[in-house]
């Protein structure tokens, strides 16, 4: 199985997202901002597997362009790979709040059940905070897209194992 610090997310709410799915003891690699995903691929794994999840915001690293190979895409969430590194990249579309929205609509979860704010502001209000990984209602509200099997979610844990288990070794 690959190292889980190869698995290199951009902020607290993408890190916390990506360990609620990865399981019991999935501990990945957290960065503040893409630029720290980038430097960190590019630095420290640079012969190594890497997956790095990231928001597709406007301004990107430009090591970011060099992922032109895309693996699988639609609205909400695309897996790309680096044209000639072991290195894949989840762009989350357009930012994890948003994403989260997606995927709670796509189910009919009320966020307001998990005392969480059901509009995109009030989303961010709680998704910025360091503390998120401390929040039970956001890890709860995670858990329930999980086992809903909520389109996006379902998606990001499926990347998450296969790469976890090796599995993009040949592509």
């Amino acid at each position: 199985m690959v190292n889980d610090k190869c698995i290199i997310a951009e902020c607290f709410v993408d890190t916390r997202v990506a360990n609620i799915l990865g399981g019991n003891n999935a501990s990945f690699n957290h960065q503040k901002n893409n630029s720290n995903v980038a430097r960190v691929m590019i630095e420290k794994l640079t012969d190594d597997f890497a997956f790095g999840i990231v928001d597709n915001d406007k301004k990107q690293p430009e090591y970011f362009s060099q992922f032109n190979i895309t693996i699988s895409s639609n609205e909400n969430i695309a897996l790309k790979k680096h044209h000639s590194r072991k290195h894949y990249l989840v762009f989350i579309k357009p930012a994890m709040e948003r994403f989260l929205l997606n995927d709670a609509q796509a189910i009919q979860i009320n966020l307001l059940d998990y005392d969480l704010s059901s509009d995109l502001d009030g989303l961010k209000n709680i998704t910025k905070k360091q503390e998120i990984h401390k929040s039970t209602e956001f890890t709860r509200f995670i858990k329930k897209l999980k086992n809903e099997n909520a389109p996006s979610i379902t998606i990001l844990k499926s990347w998450i194992d296969e790469f976890r288990n090796n599995q993009f070794e040949n592509i």
